[in-house]
């Protein structure tokens, strides 16, 4: 988890301050937005967990992906629309936040039964460096 950001505010009908902008220029600003100020490089990105409450006509489909793409972030990363109506956002973090333990838990694991780390180093966070480990995750992400 890089940071997380939130949309402007503003009422979509034809008087208001959003009316000009889709939902997709919209998440694809914000995920420029984020890219820029944290000067992440893009090629890291595994995934992209976005909140939209009613992902139906204009911000139908598969919001996160779409927007990702328009963002500059690369095709390899994948994309998730959250819908769960007002938490959306909140229901995005949760499951950003699962997958960090998960992947830390199965990391740990690995650490554990991994034969060319020492002994004296499994369950450690001292193992998360070691070269075998960094090589077995690299060949199962891929």
């Amino acid at each position: 988890i890089l940071d997380a950001v939130r949309t402007p505010r503003g009422r979509g009908r034809p008087d208001g301050s959003l009316h000009s902008i889709t939902p997709i220029q919209l998440a694809a600003q914000t995920l420029g937005a984020l890219r820029d100020r944290t000067s992440l490089d893009t090629s890291v990105v595994d995934d992209v967990i976005l909140g939209c409450a009613m992902p139906e006509g204009e911000q139908g489909l598969n919001v996160a992906r779409i927007a990702s793409l328009r963002a500059g972030l690369p095709i390899s990363a994948s994309a998730m629309t959250v819908n769960r109506f007002c938490a959306s956002g909140l229901e995005a973090i949760a499951i950003a936040a699962d997958r960090v333990v998960l992947y830390e838990a199965h990391v740990k694991a690995l650490t554990r039964l991994h034969p060319e780390i020492p002994p004296a180093q499994r369950g450690s966070y001292a193992a998360l460096g070691h070269p075998a480990l960094l090589a077995h995750l690299r060949r199962t992400r891929a």
